[in-house]
């Protein structure tokens, strides 16, 4: 197992929340505004209508392209940084996830999941001991559904599971409009939710494009999560493009049943979904 604070967990935003309550570490990153128009106003009510409206569109297109970077640090740990690259369609995804340096992939074809990364990444997500990772390092590990690690590396690759388990918050008002690199949109900002039972203290934006149907831009959250030692600050950014393009993913070559490695693994409990109210 990774030492306490350097842990290779991974994605998603909320996940990591998670597993940041138990190691002391946060997640998050930075915000990148463009320049603002009149504020927008309106009650909370509208406010959390239009995200809502955002998300039905997001999922109505089928597939998208983001990117989450993350950083976060507490009173015993320095800034640890997460970045996840991804695409996302409704039965299929992918994501490249490197933090610290270390990098570990994630495939979903189908109803089967897969994962690749060195022994201590294997160890967090898969649950499996240190000789077993070791002799599987960086070889395709294949999951189903019922084999205890599947939903904690299947979570947050597909469509609506990846909307659903970043973008968490309560919405609260329409700020108005600006422009997120290049597009015009309007900025509904609120607050952080708990997360698995951990307090959440801060403020969260979800940019959305002012078209006729408002998908997300960007969505970015920066506050603290936990409370006495074990808080940690963190900033998150969450940026969408490319929506309703062809995802190319397929099943990868050379994968090994999950079963095959002879441990009954587990993994990091899922987050709970996206809450608007």
């Amino acid at each position: 197992m990774a030492d306490e604070g350097t842990s290779p967990f991974r994605r998603p935003k909320t996940w990591m929340l998670v597993v940041a309550a138990l190691v002391a570490v946060g997640t998050g990153v930075g915000v990148w505004l463009g320049a603002s128009g009149p504020a927008g106003g309106g009650t909370p009510a509208t406010a959390r209508q239009l995200v809502r409206a955002s998300l039905a569109d997001a999922r109505a297109a089928g597939s998208f392209h983001y990117v989450s970077s993350s950083i976060s640090s507490s009173a015993t740990t320095s800034n640890v940084s997460q970045v996840t690259d991804g695409d996302a369609a409704s039965q299929s995804g992918r994501q490249v996830i490197t933090l610290s340096g270390d990098t570990f992939d994630v495939v979903v074809a189908g109803a089967t999941a897969y994962f690749r990364g060195d022994a201590a990444a294997m160890v967090v997500n898969l649950g499996i001991p240190i000789g077993v990772a070791e002799a599987h390092a960086r070889q395709w590990i294949a999951l189903v559904a019922g084999e205890a690690p599947y939903q904690s590396v299947e979570v947050a690759v597909t469509t609506a599971s990846a909307l659903d388990q970043n973008i968490t918050f309560s919405a609260l008002e329409d700020l108005g409009s600006t422009r997120v690199d290049g597009t015009q949109t309007t900025a509904i900002e609120g607050r952080m939710r708990p997360v698995d039972g951990q307090p959440a203290r801060g403020t969260a934006t979800l940019y959305v494009s002012t078209s006729r149907h408002p998908l997300p831009v960007r969505y970015v959250e920066s506050g603290t999560v936990g409370s006495g030692s074990k808080a940690s600050r963190l900033r998150f950014s969450m940026t969408f493009s490319s929506w309703g393009e062809s995802v190319g993913v397929s099943a990868p070559a050379g994968a090994i049943p999950f079963t095959s490695l002879g441990a009954s693994g587990g993994g990091p409990p899922s987050p709970g979904p996206t809450i608007l109210t």
